[in-house]
């Protein structure tokens, strides 16, 4: 996807115009990413797309994180970013419903030598959510939902983060109102521009367990 010529003047004020920069701007990453950014254009799956795992990627390693939930794997993109930034011994678990993708996003996990740091969980969210017992460090949620959030009072660890992607979509109005009155959750919301992310100019929210 690509940005229309009203939103890339976001860019652009008195002091710079910053688009020409980004639209030529890449940072190279491991092959694997490269296939699965094709792949999901292929499967028509969404994906968060190489900048926003790069994101990911930095608040993992930056809060020395070991222990991630993911709700929703799709070809498993997004998992492999936290995964590569975790220590030794750190854990992603994930979970996804959708048996279609089920498969691709484990030949992507294998592919990417990461069978030992990501486990895929089969089945509705809030089954998957009412067997685990231990605290997280990070939550990554696909888009806004209830039982993330419900689930976070619980299993994320006070000082633990947790991400929301896409909550600028129709219709999360009620979810991201949650989220801002949560006694739980501190949260900031960003509308930000991430290149290759499908949409590419949608928002994310960022909070932090208290």
């Amino acid at each position: 996807m690509s940005l229309t010529e009203a939103q890339k003047s976001f860019f652009k004020n008195a002091f710079s115009d910053f688009w020409p920069f980004m639209e030529r701007f890449d940072f190279e990453r491991p092959s694997i990413f490269y296939e699965m950014e094709q792949q999901y254009r292929a499967y028509g799956v969404y994906s968060i797309g190489p900048w926003f795992g790069r994101l990911l990627n930095f608040l993992v390693r930056f809060g020395q994180v070991k222990t991630i939930l993911e709700f929703g794997t799709a070809s498993g993109y997004s998992a492999i970013w936290l995964a590569r930034g975790l220590p030794a011994g750190g854990m992603v678990t994930t979970i996804e419903r959708d048996r279609r993708v089920l498969q691709l996003a484990r030949q992507n996990i294998a592919r990417a030598g990461l069978a030992d740091k990501i486990t895929i969980v089969a089945g509705e969210a809030n089954a998957v959510v009412a067997t685990l017992t231990q605290p997280f460090d990070f939550f990554f949620v696909d888009c806004a939902h209830f039982v993330a959030l419900e689930t976070s009072r619980e299993l994320l660890r006070p000082g633990g983060l947790f991400v929301c992607d896409n909550v600028g979509f129709h219709g999360h109005e009620s979810f991201n109102e949650a989220l801002t009155h949560s006694a739980h959750l501190e949260t900031l919301f960003l509308q930000t521009y991430l290149k290759d992310r499908i949409p590419e100019n949608t928002a994310l929210s960022i909070s932090i367990r208290v």
